[in-house]
């Protein structure tokens, strides 16, 4: 099982990790791994029983940005969580949430017949 080495959660680059020694083999058991545990927390957050005083928020959006950009947005969301864990302190009845959280380009998942028309701007 792979866990989270840091109080800030894991960030990690496939590309660099697969160039080490055993490399490939540790990200293809890697992903499989994580993805599990994406559609985990999807399932989870869309069909999971509503608890009493917890909250569940789905966001799903597209930007139009450049490597540069998509970097630089990256930054500053990891800036924000370090924000929160370093400043925000629990509560009575605080729990602990998970957040997911990925940033690539849009995915080319045209179904039979779509010529792609309505893909975000």
């Amino acid at each position: 099982m792979w866990r989270a080495t840091s109080p800030d959660g894991l960030r990690l680059s496939l590309d660099q990790l697969k160039k080490q020694p055993g490399g490939r083999a540790a990200v293809s058991v890697w992903q499989r791994q994580a993805s599990a545990w994406a559609h985990q927390l999807v399932d989870q957050a869309h069909y999971g029983e509503r608890q009493k005083d917890t909250e569940v928020v789905i966001e799903e959006t597209s930007l139009r940005l450049t490597k540069d950009q998509a970097m630089k947005l990256s930054e500053e969301l990891d800036q924000v969580l370090k924000t929160w864990r370093r400043t925000v302190e629990p509560a009575e009845g605080a729990r602990t949430y998970s957040l997911y959280l990925m940033l690539q380009p849009y995915p080319d998942v045209r179904s039979e017949g779509d010529d792609g028309a309505d893909e975000p701007a």
